[in-house]
C-alpha cells in the first residue's frame, strides 16, 4: 500500500534530518571552540603589547600560549563528522518523503591568526556570522523535521483508516453472504422436504 510506504518514507526523512541537525551542531561546538581560542589569542595579543614590562621569559611564554591556541584552532578547524568536513564542508540529506535531497554547508572556513587585533576581531565577526548560519539551518532542518514526523503520522492513520474500512466492508459482505446461504438452504430445505 503506497500510502504506508510514504508514510515510512517520511519516518526515515525525518531521522536523516536528525543526522543533519546533529551535523550542524557538531559544527556550532567547534565554532563555539574556536571562539574561545580566538578571545585567548585576543587576550594574548593584548597582554605582548605591554612589551615595556614584559620580560623575555615573559613574552617567551606568550609567544609559546599563542602557538598552541593557533595550533589547536586549526586542529579544530579539520574536524569530520562521519568524513564530511563540519567546518568548510558540505553534507547532502534527504529531507523529504520524496527522496528530495538537500546540501548541508557549514561555510565557515575559520583559520586563527596570530597577527593584529584588527585580524583577530575579524576572524571573532567570522565565527559570529557562522553561528548565526548554523542556528538558521538547525531551526530549517527542525522545522523539516516536524513536518515528517507530522506526514508520517498521518500517513500511518490514513492507512489506518483505509485498513478499517476495508475490514468494515469485508464484515459486511461476510455477513450479507452467510444470511444468503442461511436462506438458500432454507429453501432448498422447504422445497425438498415437500418430496419426501
Amino acid at each position: 500500500m503506497q500510502i504506508r510506504a510514504d508514510g515510512k518514507s517520511a519516518q526515515i526523512a525525518a531521522r536523516n534530518i536528525e543526522d543533519g541537525i546533529s551535523f550542524m551542531q557538531a559544527g556550532e561546538s567547534l565554532l563555539l571552540e574556536l571562539a574561545a581560542l580566538n578571545t585567548r589569542l585576543r587576550e594574548l595579543r593584548v597582554q605582548d603589547l605591554n612589551a615595556d614590562t614584559l620580560s623575555a621569559g615573559d613574552e617567551a611564554a606568550i609567544a609559546a600560549e599563542e602557538d598552541a591556541v593557533l595550533a589547536a584552532g586549526n586542529l579544530i578547524d579539520k574536524a569530520k563528522f562521519n568524513g564530511a568536513d563540519l567546518l568548510g564542508g558540505t553534507l547532502a540529506i534527504t529531507y523529504d518523503h520524496d527522496g528530495s535531497m538537500t546540501t548541508l554547508s557549514s561555510d565557515a572556513t575559520i583559520t586563527l591568526a596570530d597577527t593584529s587585533i584588527a585580524v583577530i576581531d575579524a576572524t571573532t565577526t567570522d565565527i559570529q556570522e557562522a553561528l548565526g548560519e548554523m542556528a538558521a539551518g538547525m531551526s530549517a532542518l527542525k522545522g523539516h523535521q516536524a513536518a515528517n514526523y507530522a506526514l508520517a503520522a498521518n500517513f500511518e492513520a490514513a492507512a489506518s483508516r483505509i485498513a478499517d474500512t476495508d475490514f468494515a466492508r469485508s464484515s459486511a459482505n461476510l455477513a450479507k453472504f452467510s444470511i444468503l446461504i442461511i436462506f438458500e438452504k432454507l429453501y432448498f430445505f422447504n422445497f425438498y422436504s415437500q418430496f419426501f
